[in-house]
């Protein structure tokens, strides 16, 4: 996980994780509907063709609906970026669950942008990366391991 949510820190992070990946790194990048559309743009631009799988999530969208933010990011992306390896989702959560579908073990998953309440339409919907994980497994695994 990353607080990766400017263009530079994006790019930095995602050089850090392609280092430490043995399989697939599969990317979780979201665009922040509070920071505006420009910003999100620019974030779909920092992708490389070196992840293996991009997962575009919505995140802190404010009054800005989730398909505008997703549809922004799809136009940005770089052109060596090509469609089967992007998947979209509405939310953070959705992103992370979508971002642990895709993977098989050795892959690393990189969770950029804010682990924190989502801002939707006046209302903060609460959130946290850790939970959602845990989540995820506990409902797939026979016997879940605490994450630590």
């Amino acid at each position: 996980m990353d607080f990766a949510h400017t263009p530079a820190a994006l790019e930095k992070s995602l050089g850090a994780a392609r280092t430490l990946a043995d399989g697939k790194l599969i990317a979780m990048v979201n665009g922040i509907g509070l920071r505006g559309i420009d910003k999100v743009k620019k974030m779909a631009k920092t992708l490389t063709p070196d992840v293996d799988s991009v997962v575009l999530g919505a995140e802190q969208v404010g009054y800005v609906e989730p398909s505008v933010v997703i549809r922004a990011m799809q136009e940005a992306l770089p052109p060596d970026i090509s469609e089967d390896r992007v998947t979209t989702a509405m939310s953070r959560k959705e992103a992370i669950a979508a971002c642990i579908g895709q993977s098989s073990p050795g892959d690393t998953i990189l969770l950029t942008g804010i682990n924190e309440p989502q801002h939707y339409k006046g209302t903060l919907i609460p959130h946290d990366d850790i939970e959602e994980i845990s989540t995820h497994f506990s409902a797939s695994c026979a016997d879940p391991k605490p994450l630590v």
